[in-house]
């Protein structure tokens, strides 16, 4: 189970949990088998010859236990260390291959990570994730961690108020979710009276399945997309099957004479199973060919936005599902020209030069036209909105510059990372780069624009206090002088920061043009002062609105601090290249090794790759539901025209005695184009009503775009009106070039 705070009495709001309060649900707890608290961390391994930074993990003592996973070689955590001054680490299975050569005398051993001593308890299994989301965590380290006080502040273990922890729990055996919801809730409720300072907006927790919060955000999409596949496949099978029909109907003597000679209609219902069974196996195969082909770049093209997609392939479970998917549809394309068969009147089909049954074939041949229609316009409709969406997200004013911007952090050591130290290795560096040829301009910030990160803050307006659990809350980031002129952001009003802003001058403050709309409405902000946290802070300065997440639908307010007045964050550093980007990298490179060999370079990304990585998955939700849509198209234009196609064929004779009645070529296309365009029109109609329908599934997929706006369905239709009118010109075209006197004379 997944265990959060319940941020607001009321509602789902959720946040992260606080050491003291995870140790206190922990001891009072009889709910769980046990409990377990994380959070993402990073770290900078000196193995040997050049640092490499590592991302990892701060778990408590009992995690491998809980998950049920044995390390390959040594153990998990003990309970004691959890203490602090403990540095014990587990190694992820690829670190301990890559740089320690799968030595199998590891455990034991001391490693130095961030510039410390760690000893090496175990080796984590290779197919171990953990969190599951998160496919570069190298390592995992205990809470220690966190036990120890950096620049006379408490440690995280001790404060209350830091909410930094994700949780996890297993229920014990017999045990209901309301039941351990009950009792968390009473705890929690019990901590809030206990500690109204810290746990005053705590309205209890909130339990869920950790599988379905890990899927919660995806779960829907890939739904959707699976249902899209299930109706291109229908479409498929609705175009084979009147194929189907339309060839019974010409093998219709063939099947009399079987009948004739002593085949009964079981014997002729399983020729034709076995021959599309066949045929079925074989465009599985095809198809399974392609999807080796494409399934590594669609992987690719998802990113890290599917949980666990590097895991995806052709398994056995999946071969299985194609396999029996196959026969099955095979079984049901058939059934319609089986049926076809089971009513056949053999002997009467020998006495006649005609097929049977012509006007209830057109009706279910047009049915299944009609039917291709409305759920091709369905899938193009969704394609269309996608497609929109994404154009939006790729256009959107952002705040930033996305060209000629390069980001990258570094891993500066917990003993180097003091809030004086790391202040003037920032300074050294950020200036060591003002000066480097090819780079404009160089500031840093954290967190970083596009990535979906974000801080929050509550604060109070000096001219409007208010209670501490209603105080108003906004994002924040810290930045250093010099950042909006590099990352792009113009200055509105006031002044930027500068390198006097620092821990000996007044607290400021410089807020976006959102925060001053919101709090500030009809008034002038500069000047006015907020306290958030101990210091009362005046704002200088107004600035144009940033993305913290191109997804979000409308821009955030956030408040900018000073790096040099609170040098603690792990700030970002980013450069204005005159050059292209990525020609940059190994001067910058070249410039951290003369500060530090032992600092490593890493996340270097262009601000358009930030982008790129925030709609990779509506990125690839759109090209997919493109890709279906384009099938579904096809498929329906192969249907119409055959459908069209075939009813001419069938017709020659009586367009013949049209023609020889006096009746014109443009009239005899007219013909055929209105009964094409009468299918196409109820087509058209039952899939705007499916459209209209279907909408609300793919609200969450669709960004900056109003799903009440007609232009998408109207593109949608004009594409499909457009095709199919093209699948109809042809036969038409077909049927007016009919000589009357020789389709008369081969009648």
């Amino acid at each position: 189970m997944s265990i959060q705070s319940r941020i607001t009495a009321g509602t789902t709001g959720t946040g992260p949990v606080s050491y003291p309060d995870f140790f206190d649900w922990r001891s009072r707890n009889s709910v769980f088998d046990g409990i377990t608290a994380y959070h993402d961390d990073e770290f900078t391994l000196q193995n040997s010859g050049e640092a490499e930074h590592l991302d990892g993990e701060v778990v408590s003592w009992n995690l491998f236990s809980l998950l049920g996973v044995k390390p390959i070689i040594g153990r998990g955590f003990l309970p004691d260390e959890e203490s602090a001054g403990t540095h014990v680490v587990a190694l992820g299975y690829d670190l301990w291959a890559r740089q320690f050569h799968a030595d199998p005398h590891i455990v034991g051993q001391s490693i130095t990570i961030d510039k410390q001593a760690y000893t090496v308890v175990g080796v984590a299994p290779k197919s171990f994730r953990f969190p599951v989301q998160n496919s570069r965590v190298a390592l995992w380290t205990t809470i220690a961690h966190d036990a120890l006080s950096a620049d006379d502040n408490p440690p995280l273990t001790t404060v209350r108020g830091a909410r930094t922890l994700d949780v996890i729990a297993r229920l014990k055996p017999g045990t209901a979710v309301q039941t351990a919801q009950t009792q968390m809730d009473g705890i929690a409720a019990a901590l809030a009276r206990q500690y109204p300072t810290d746990n005053v907006r705590l309205a209890g927790v909130y339990i869920k399945n950790e599988l379905d919060r890990l899927t919660g955000d995806t779960k829907r999409p890939l739904y959707i997309l699976f249902g899209a596949v299930a109706l291109v496949l229908l479409i498929g099978c609705t175009n084979i099957a009147g194929l189907l029909l339309l060839r019974t109907t010409e093998r219709w003597r063939e099947l009399a004479m079987r009948a004739a000679l002593g085949a009964g209609r079981l014997r002729v219902i399983r020729q034709l199973l076995t021959e599309n069974i066949a045929l079925a196996i074989l465009g599985s195969a095809t198809g399974l060919f392609v999807c080796f082909l494409s399934s590594r770049f669609l992987i690719k093209m998802a990113g890290d936005s599917i949980p666990r997609i590097t895991q995806a392939g052709i398994d056995l479970p999946v071969f299985v599902f194609l396999a029996a998917l196959s026969i099955i549809t095979a079984v049901l394309f058939s059934l319609p020209a089986a049926i076809q068969i089971a009513r056949f009147d053999f002997t009467a089909s020998l006495k006649t030069s005609t097929a049977q049954g012509t006007l209830k074939q057109d009706k279910l041949r047009n049915g299944m036209v009609v039917a291709q229609v409305a759920v091709g316009l369905v899938l193009l409709s969704g394609a269309v909105l996608l497609i929109s969406s994404l154009m939006h997200l790729e256009k959107e004013d952002l705040g930033v510059r996305t060209d000629h911007l390069l980001t990258f952090s570094v891993g500066i050591a917990e003993s180097q990372s003091g809030g004086g130290k790391q202040a003037a290795f920032y300074q050294e560096l950020l200036d060591k780069l003002d000066h480097t040829p090819g780079i404009i301009s160089a500031a840093a910030a954290y967190p970083l624009p596009l990535t979906g990160n974000q801080l929050n803050m509550a604060f109070d307006i000096q001219e409007r206090p208010t209670s501490r659990s209603n105080r108003p809350r906004s994002d924040m980031a810290f930045v250093t002088p010099g950042y909006f002129a590099t990352a792009g952001t113009p200055i509105i009003q006031g002044r930027d920061f500068t390198r006097l802003d620092d821990t000996k001058s007044p607290p400021v403050f410089i807020v976006n043009k959102a925060f001053a709309d919101k709090f500030f409405p009809g008034e002038n902000p500069i000047g006015k002062r907020i306290r958030g946290g101990p210091s009362q802070r005046e704002i200088v300065g107004i600035v144009g609105n940033v993305r913290q997440s191109a997804l979000n639908p409308a821009p955030e307010p956030i408040g900018y601090l000073p790096f040099y007045q609170m040098p603690g964050a792990p700030v970002s550093v980013v450069v204005h290249t005159s050059l292209p980007p990525s020609g940059v990298e190994s001067t910058i490179r070249a410039v951290m090794s003369s500060l530090d060999q032992q600092v490593p370079v890493y996340e270097v990304r262009t601000m358009h790759d930030l982008l790129s990585a925030q709609i990779a998955e509506p990125r690839i939700y759109g090209i997919l539901l493109s890709i279906f849509a384009g099938l579904a198209l096809t498929l329906t234009v192969v249907g119409l025209y055959g459908s069209m196609a075939y009813s001419v064929s069938r017709r020659k004779r009586d367009i013949g005695i049209r023609m020889a009645l006096g009746a014109t070529r443009r009239k005899v296309a007219s013909m055929i184009l209105w009964q094409a365009s009468l299918l196409l029109l109820v087509g058209i109609f039952l899939g705007l009503i499916g459209t209209v329908l279907s909408t609300t599934l793919i609200r969450n997929m669709v960004f900056g775009i109003a799903l009440a706006d007609p232009r998408p369905f109207l593109i949608a239709c004009l594409v499909m009106s457009a095709a199919g009118g093209l699948a109809a010109y042809l036969p038409a075209r077909r049927a007016a070039a009919i000589d009357p006197m020789q389709a008369l004379r081969s009648e």
